[in-house]
């Protein structure tokens, strides 16, 4: 058995919607991307009469893998920031965003939960500055890119659910690849090493 253990890229971040309709923010409306902060924002905010609604996009090499199969998948997560006075239960999903975040990758909450669920962890006990574990999915192994780049949306169940606006703050920072690797987004992939197509190996099969 082996593993790799990979940080996110620095092509991740978020994206924010608002609006003074909650289901509007919730579709998508006023979006922008940030790849360049020191955080992840993720959750849902009420402030002024607008809703702001924001989603995470992480990235991970995973093509060392390349022939080996995939046994097992563990994301974790550091908080930065913990303004969940509402806590949520954040879902981890399959979204292939491509190798640059836009905001043509915002997924409307009503689409989020027909993503393949990867893995999830509660906001409630999580600890700034501590790595918070998801538990994976059985669905997470299974969709690790072994030839490229694996790559994760991050989601509120608040915010997926559509039906529980913010009355306040309900979001947690949590640290980007632009952090130090001490608190960068981490994944780690158990796998079986694949066979050579090396020659010598096909010779030594039949020997």
């Amino acid at each position: 058995m082996s593993t790799l253990t990979v940080y996110s890229d620095l092509v991740d971040g978020h994206i924010q919607s608002y609006s003074s309709s909650y289901a509007t923010a919730r579709s998508g409306d006023n979006l922008s991307a940030d790849n360049s902060s020191i955080n992840i924002v993720l959750g849902q905010v009420l402030s002024g009469g607008l809703y702001w609604v924001y989603e995470g996009f992480i990235s991970f090499d995973t093509s060392a893998i390349g022939a080996g199969t995939v046994t097992s998948a563990t994301l974790s997560l550091c908080p930065y920031q913990d303004q969940s006075v509402t806590d949520y239960t954040l879902y981890a999903r399959a979204r292939d965003w491509g190798a640059s975040l836009t905001t043509a990758d915002w997924v409307a909450g009503a689409s989020l939960s027909g993503l393949t669920l990867l893995a999830s962890v509660s906001t409630v006990g999580i600890s700034v500055g501590s790595y918070a574990a998801l538990s994976s999915e059985s669905a997470f192994a299974s969709n690790i890119n072994t030839s490229g780049s694996t790559r994760i949306i991050l989601t509120s169940s608040r915010h997926e659910a559509g039906n529980l606006p913010p009355t306040g703050l309900e979001y947690v920072a949590w640290y980007s690849a632009e952090a130090s690797a001490a608190y960068r987004p981490k994944l780690v992939v158990e796998y079986t090493a694949g066979i050579s197509s090396h020659p010598y190996y096909y010779n030594m099969t039949y020997m």
